[in-house]
């Protein structure tokens, strides 16, 4: 079976985040990937472009870590 498509992981990611923080682990779990591959692949490029936000925004490691998407005003949709 072939991996859904960049495109479909990330708007699953906004999707599952939305409102409310998940951790590297929920998200591996729901979307059946290893933490390494979403952490490097998704979640990395999502930080970096203001897709999404971390909870612990000054300790990334933090073992509590979350991830949610950020709410984008009418004006920027």
């Amino acid at each position: 079976m072939r991996k859904a498509s960049r495109k479909v992981v990330e708007a699953t990611i906004l999707r599952l985040c939305e409102g409310r923080y998940l951790t590297l682990d929920d998200l591996a779990d729901l979307l059946n990937r290893s933490k390494d591959s979403l952490r490097n692949h998704y979640i990395n490029p999502m930080l970096e472009d203001g897709r999404i936000e971390a909870k612990y925004k000054n300790v990334p490691t933090h073992p509590l870590q979350g991830y949610r998407t950020v709410a984008r005003t009418e004006s920027e949709e």
